[in-house]
């Protein structure tokens, strides 16, 4: 216990360059010391953090994240109730919805992104690769992907997501 305290202590206090690798892992995975004396075999890899260029200012790396943010595409819905899913500042569809659900504005894009999540998983399995390719060469199309951006109940999307899962693991014909 000692000895693994010193480690710890030594480790906290030797310089970045002297830190390195664990040499081995137990049968459970957890790093393990190659010998008492030795925690890392190989030499250290320093990852550099890329920094601001000369003379740029905070607000142009607060731009740089921002400009990231806005390329992920993200839904909102507005005081209007209209769903507006946006990517890097163009919108990329439109859906009008309904106040009288129980769900808030903020809760109607949380789903719908979820939903967008659940189908962009389902979309990279074997599976569904397997279906686009049928579906290049015959000309013939696979099962239909459910819709996320439509104002269902979520055990009504669930059920047909569930199908399309299903679907997607019958063989597709010759």
């Amino acid at each position: 216990m000692k000895a693994l305290r010193q480690l710890r202590e030594d480790a906290l206090t030797l310089p970045l360059e002297q830190i390195g690798f664990p040499a081995g892992t137990s049968r459970r995975g957890s790093p393990g010391l190659a010998s008492p004396d030795r925690a890392f075999s190989t030499p250290p890899r320093v990852v550099r953090a890329r920094a601001l260029a000369p003379g740029s200012s905070v607000s142009e790396a607060r731009a740089c994240s921002e400009s990231a943010e806005k390329r992920t595409a993200r839904w909102q819905v507005d005081a209007d109730w209209v769903a507006r899913k946006w990517s890097s500042g163009r919108l990329l569809q439109e859906v009008p919805l309904s106040s009288d659900t129980g769900l808030t504005r903020e809760g109607w894009a949380q789903r719908f992104e979820r939903r967008e999540y659940q189908i962009r998983i389902g979309k990279a399995t074997r599976e569904y690769q397997l279906w686009s390719e049928h579906s290049l060469r015959t000309g013939r199309q696979g099962p239909a992907t459910p819709k996320a951006a439509e104002q269902t109940t979520k055990s009504s999307f669930e059920a047909q997501y569930a199908e399309w899962r299903r679907q997607l693991h019958e063989k597709p014909r010759a």
